[in-house]
């Protein structure tokens, strides 16, 4: 058994975090492989991580921005963390004003850049929702939080 976070560094909404107890108990206790079809925060993958021995897991989901997203934590961690903090100095000196820049700049970013703008949207946006419209464009208003960590480093590196 290797020891992880038991919680994800995403928020989401109609994630599996509150189900994580009920879903451990019709869980067998070896496991040798894990299909998630849903990833979203990947929080019932976190927590089998950490409560059960090495496992072959297949982790996938629509949103190829979310996909993107864990690749990079995965491939490139390092470089996502000191874009994460960037954005983070950004947001705690202009709040609101930092978040609509970051979420409405469309322009072509490298997938590190996409995955920390992805984080730090989650991280700032109302609810922590995942919304586009029309032309797949992301339009969720920001939140109303005080403080928040956009950059979680233990999490990501974990």
């Amino acid at each position: 058994m290797h020891k992880t976070n038991t919680t994800s560094f995403l928020k989401w909404a109609g994630g599996k975090r509150r189900l994580v107890t009920s879903l451990d108990k019709l869980t067998p206790t070896s496991v040798d492989r894990y299909f998630e079809p849903f990833l979203g925060s990947g929080a019932f993958f976190f927590h089998l991580v950490q409560s059960r021995k090495q496992f072959k897991a297949y982790l996938s989901d629509s949103n190829p921005h979310l996909i993107n997203t864990y690749r990079e934590v995965r491939d490139n961690v390092n470089e996502l963390i000191e874009i994460l903090m960037d954005h983070q100095i950004g947001y705690h000196k202009n709040g609101e004003k930092y978040y609509y820049s970051v979420r409405d700049n469309q322009s072509n970013k490298t997938n590190t850049e996409s995955a920390a703008k992805f984080i730090f949207l989650n991280k700032t946006c109302y609810n922590g929702l995942y919304r586009v419209n029309k032309i797949g464009n992301f339009n969720v208003p920001h939140g109303r939080y005080f403080n928040p960590k956009i950059c979680n480093k233990e999490k990501l590196i974990d």
